[in-house]
Parts: C-alpha cells; sequence; structure tokens
C-alpha cells in the first residue's frame, strides 16, 4: 500500500508537496513517523496527513494513522503477502504435478 504524506498546513494554503510511501517498509509505527519526519525536515512543527492511499480491505484510516491503524495495516498486509506465496507455491505444485503426468 501506498499512502501520500503530506503537511496539512501547507495543503490547506493549496500546496501538494509531499511523498509517497510504502507502509510495507517499515516495521514500526515508530520508524514510519520517522521517515515522516525526514520528508518534512524542512518544516519547524510539520502536522502530517494522508491525502490517498491503497489498504487491504477492510480497512480504512483517516487524514492520518493511529498506531492501532498502522498495526492493523501492517498485519493485514503480512497475511495477504504470506495467503499470496501460499497461493503461488499451491500453483507451482499443480503445474510440477500436470507436467509429471504428461511425460510418465
Amino acid at each position: 500500500p501506498f499512502d501520500t504524506l503530506l503537511n496539512a498546513e501547507k495543503y490547506n494554503n493549496g500546496s501538494i508537496d509531499g511523498a509517497w510511501i510504502s507502509l510495507d517498509k517499515f516495521n514500526t509505527y515508530e520508524t514510519f513517523l520517522a521517515e515522516c519526519k525526514r520528508v518534512h525536515a524542512d518544516e519547524v512543527e510539520p502536522e502530517f496527513m494522508i491525502q490517498d492511499h491503497e489498504l487491504p480491505e477492510g480497512l480504512g484510516c483517516g487524514d492520518w494513522l493511529t498506531r492501532e491503524e498502522f498495526e492493523d495495516i501492517i498485519t493485514a498486509m503480512r497475511e495477504e503477502e504470506e495467503e499470496n506465496a501460499e497461493e503461488e507455491e499451491t500453483e507451482k505444485n499443480f503445474e510440477r504435478e500436470n507436467a509429471l503426468e504428461v511425460f510418465s
């Protein structure tokens, strides 16, 4: 999932300067906040906001992510990745079995 990270004050004054960030690259809420601060390092007291996002099905957030929302999203993303990996492995096994049947 990607989110557009903006500064609320700048946004309210017409600026859409920000950054696209991918939540799946952060292991903790603290590392996520550190990246937000890095993106807006030129600002004294940035008020972060998320303008656009792609989140796992059934999850959402307001203008900002709470720790709980962040952790729910990360958990859902990891579960989704595991499910996708399992599905890929099942497909590969099925293809191997079919290939063996063709050659036997």
